[in-house]
């Protein structure tokens, strides 16, 4: 199992007519002086617990993600694939939103 501790993250609702609202991560890692900046997106949410500083997720693909509290945001290289991503569902009449950690606990019920 792989594990990811983001620098950066937000929760985003991916909507089709095909697949219907699926939940993901996208976060990103800031590079050092000779390494690039990453990003990633999840699979989508399996499970989420909420610890005093953190929430830990599992995801479809069997990754565990750690979600320090104090690091839900936008970077400005999220942005940037939040856009590519936007434009690109938008071609197969798909949506992309950010939703916002304290809403999302309220809507999201793991089967």
């Amino acid at each position: 199992m792989k594990c990811y501790t983001p620098d950066s993250w937000k929760i985003v609702k991916i909507t089709s007519e095909q697949h219907g609202e699926i939940f993901k991560v996208l976060c990103s890692w800031q590079g050092g002086y000779t390494d690039a900046d990453v990003w990633k997106l999840s699979s989508g949410f399996v499970d989420l617990k909420e610890l005093e500083n953190k929430y830990e997720t599992n995801q479809t693909s069997g990754s565990l993600y750690i979600l320090m509290k104090n690091n839900e945001r936008e970077s400005s290289f999220m942005r940037e694939k939040f856009n590519n991503f936007k434009s690109s569902l938008s071609a197969v009449s798909a949506t992309i939103e950010y939703v916002d950690m304290k809403d999302f606990l309220k809507i999201f019920n793991p089967k």
